[in-house]
């Protein structure tokens, strides 16, 4: 793909869950993780989201976040917990979303994505 793919940087205890990757349509890359106590991480990447508010959850912009090497917004969550955006609605575009995990944790998280090489 011509985009920058991000693969997450977890410590002891994460594993994936499920993971799925399409090249048709721009490409798109989805994987979750799950953690301790039940802390979940979902990445997705690409042309996943043909929707103008970039299919993130509803909830509030609180400020920049780092996604990786990517400049984002950090995303209060409703429901619960934080997503990381780049590029809402655009093709493409990144998000992540964590669940179970204190604000801190979601922001270092996302800090440390690494960038896959070619």
């Amino acid at each position: 793909v011509d985009w920058p793919v991000l693969c997450a940087v977890l410590p002891k205890g994460w594993f994936v869950a499920e993971g799925s990757y399409r090249k048709a349509g721009g490409g798109k890359l989805l994987v979750s993780y799950k953690g301790p106590g039940g802390a979940t991480l979902a990445l997705s990447e690409g042309s996943f989201c043909s929707a103008g508010d970039g299919c993130v959850p509803p909830g509030s912009d609180a400020g920049d976040a780092a996604l990786g090497p990517l400049d984002g917004t950090l995303v209060v969550l409703d429901g619960g917990g934080f997503a990381i955006v780049v590029d809402r609605g655009e093709r493409p575009s990144w998000l992540m979303e964590t669940e179970g995990l204190d604000e801190a944790a979601a922001l270092a998280f996302g800090a440390a994505l690494a960038e896959v090489g070619d």
